[in-house]
């Protein structure tokens, strides 16, 4: 598979900032997220939807789409983060011009809502893309907080070398839930993203896939239901490896005492697959957000309790 890599960023780049989905009113904590990419060495433009609401997204589908391509055809701006997540980037998906994001790749980076953006980048345009940090809850973050301050080093490790990023420094401690080694390239974000995707032309057409997911606020059944429609769509058939991040605020409210454990719905839904498992990976809803670049080719391995990402996600 031939991947479309965006340039690598050097000091003095300009960032652009989106809001592909919904808005925010935390200008402080936007507000810190602009001083710390200053801070680094790099410039910024702030697109138009930073500033702007439609109902409960930061502008009309048009606006949102129409800054995304602003930011792709800006030959100025070599890196763009969005804003944060929310519930509307889908309705973006056949508004973008896939042919123009293909010539012009840039890094592109945020988490949630946005995943689906990055797996139409992978599909429609082999761009890879980060799922990671977005300029809210990560740039935008405490000060002082070691997890952000993790993230944001996962960040440049992954957008300032050409070299492949080798193996994934963890933050906190990772889980093997089942044991083997697996290689496969990186797809995957927030579990909800995952399950609208599949069976349209926004998924990947990649065999063989490292499945990488994490969620919010989901009941037991609700991640039953989703990963029952991956498997049954056929993409556990291209699970080589899976990661799962953090799982914040997801237990079992409507059939409280009833449910299985995250752990053993997994292992019951993939029990006819012999693919490794490792969970509590440092992504998803909480401070620590390691990279994971869409599309790039990885290495599971349980016996190190570790993830090497094999090659680079950006280019000279």
């Amino acid at each position: 598979m031939k991947l479309n890599k965006p340039k690598a960023l050097a000091k003095g780049d300009t960032i652009g900032i989106v809001a592909p989905s919904t808005f925010s009113l935390d200008r402080m904590s936007y507000q810190r997220g602009i001083d710390r990419i200053k801070a680094l060495g790099f410039r910024v433009e702030e697109g138009q939807t930073t500033k702007s609401k439609c109902g409960y997204m930061a502008g009309s589908d048009k606006v949102r789409a129409n800054d995304i391509m602003e930011m792709f055809l800006n030959p100025d701006v070599k890196a763009i983060i969005s804003l944060m997540g929310g519930s509307s980037a889908d309705r973006l998906l056949d508004r973008l011009d896939y042919s123009i994001i293909a010539a012009n790749p840039k890094i592109f980076t945020g988490m949630s809502d946005i995943t689906h953006l990055h797996l139409a980048f992978l599909a429609q345009a082999n761009m890879v893309s980060f799922h990671g940090l977005d300029l809210l809850f990560g740039f935008g973050g405490e000060t002082g907080n070691r997890a952000i301050e993790y993230s944001i080093n996962q960040f440049l490790q992954a957008s300032t070398t050409a070299l492949p990023l080798g193996n994934v420094a963890p933050y906190g401690k990772w889980e093997i839930w089942r044991d083997g080694i697996a290689e496969g390239r990186l797809v995957g974000g927030w579990l909800p993203a995952l399950g609208y995707m599949a069976n349209t032309r926004y998924w990947p057409e990649i065999d063989d896939i490292i499945l990488f997911w994490e969620g919010i606020d989901l009941e037991i059944h609700e991640i039953d239901m989703i990963l029952t429609s991956l498997r049954l769509s056929g993409v556990f058939e291209r699970v080589r490896g899976m990661l799962i991040g953090k799982t914040p605020g997801c237990e079992e409210k409507e059939f409280a005492g009833l449910a299985p454990s995250i752990q053993d719905l997994v292992l019951d839904i993939a029990e006819s697959y012999n693919f490794p498992i490792m969970a509590n990976l440092d992504f998803g809803h909480e401070d620590e957000n390691m990279i994971l670049p869409e599309g790039i080719l990885a290495r599971v391995d349980t016996s190190q309790i570790g993830v090497s990402l094999l090659e680079s996600a950006v280019n000279d």
